[in-house]
């Protein structure tokens, strides 16, 4: 159903490609920063996962008690707010911030009912992770060996054939239950990291 629809819905196609394109761009620009000032940085991490977590309930909060906001179906998005959608993934550049649930809320915010947000950010992974990879294996392809190769297309397949088996599954979870448990995961895993550093 996803791969046929990803691949066939042209509407869905061009604001999975508008929501992409920001994302691509600043990507490109701030490579080198994340990688060497945000990438390993256990306290990044970790604050980010604190931060993340008490947002993620409180954000959790406010859309039990607001007010029902006009929905859109994804194909019907305005291409403005896929592109600010992808601006809002950019802050999963910050290692420990979730992708997921930045572009999940973020659609919702704008207008799309949490089962179309969810399938929005599964189909908004595809480029951005393909394309992560990617410019990893190209930027530090020097550094590679046979057997890193081989690692990552175990890897890859691996991956891909299991995205492929729970995806609907998963998809179907997150639309209908909220992420205050997901929060409240966080805290305790970002305290309990800064106990032990």
């Amino acid at each position: 159903l996803y791969p046929r629809r990803l691949l066939t819905d042209t509407a869905t196609q061009l604001r999975i490609a508008t929501a992409f394109i920001p994302t691509a761009l600043l990507g490109l620009v701030f490579y080198k920063l994340i990688k060497t000032y945000l990438l390993g940085s256990i306290g990044v991490v970790l604050l980010a996962l604190l931060i993340g977590g008490v947002l993620v309930i409180i954000i959790e909060r406010y859309f039990v008690s607001a007010p029902t906001v006009k929905q859109v179906p994804l194909n019907l998005l305005t291409l403005r707010k896929s592109a600010l959608l992808g601006v809002l993934q950019c802050l999963a550049f910050i290692p420990g911030v979730s992708r997921s649930a930045t572009t999940i809320f973020g659609g919702m915010f704008l207008g799309l009912s949490r089962k179309d947000a969810v399938e929005f950010s599964f189909f908004l992974a595809v480029p951005t992770m393909g394309a992560a990879t990617a410019l990893d294996i190209l930027k530090n392809y020097q550094t590679f060996t046979t057997d890193n190769l081989d690692f990552l297309a175990v890897g890859f397949i691996t991956s891909f054939v299991t995205a492929l088996l729970v995806v609907k599954w998963l998809a179907r979870f997150v639309a209908t239950h909220d992420f205050t448990w997901f929060g409240i995961y966080r805290i305790a895993i970002s305290l309990f990291g800064f106990y032990l550093i």
